[in-house]
């Protein structure tokens, strides 16, 4: 099933219209990235009342897809250990997925739980920090989310038709 739905993507991936207004389509998976700061949570949240999550990073391509939408700026990504002290989740419930830690992180630094991108001018890795600091963040919304999407299904139907 899900070589056929890659497969589908793939070939609608010239579409720009696959994702919602204000989307981006890459890979497989619609982005929105935000112009303003929130905490981790508040930015989770919003991700998930928009159908999406905080992303959950899958390759080194993505990582750096992500972090250039944010200009170098620091920016939250799904990852974190609020849970379980060192054992870092996506908050998308996937197993183990890409990792891409700066030099000597996570520390856990005073009770650091959620993960932030640093930007091209730190090689594009990653830092453990408390997360009721205000960073912006990109929701990700993968096939299974949007294969449902009406305009998703319209594009489908003119496709095969």
């Amino acid at each position: 099933m899900n070589k056929v739905i890659f497969s589908l993507l793939k070939c609608l991936s010239p579409f720009k219209d696959v994702c919602e207004p204000g989307w981006s389509f890459y890979n497989g998976s619609c982005y929105f990235t935000s112009e303003t700061c929130e905490t981790w949570s508040n930015a989770s949240t919003i991700c998930r009342k928009m159908g999406a999550n905080l992303p959950a990073i899958e390759t080194q391509e993505e990582n750096v897809y992500i972090q250039h939408r944010h200009n170098g700026d620091k920016a939250w990504i799904g990852l974190n250990d609020i849970a379980t002290e060192g054992l870092f989740s996506w908050v998308d419930g996937c197993p183990d997925k890409f990792r891409y830690w700066a030099e000597k992180q996570p520390n856990d630094f005073r009770g650091e739980d959620c993960v932030h991108t640093l930007g091209a001018r730190h090689g594009y890795t990653w830092n453990d920090v408390d997360c009721s600091t205000c960073h912006q963040y990109t929701c990700k919304k993968g096939e299974q989310q949007f294969l449902f999407n009406p305009t998703f299904i319209m594009l489908l139907l003119k496709r095969t038709t």
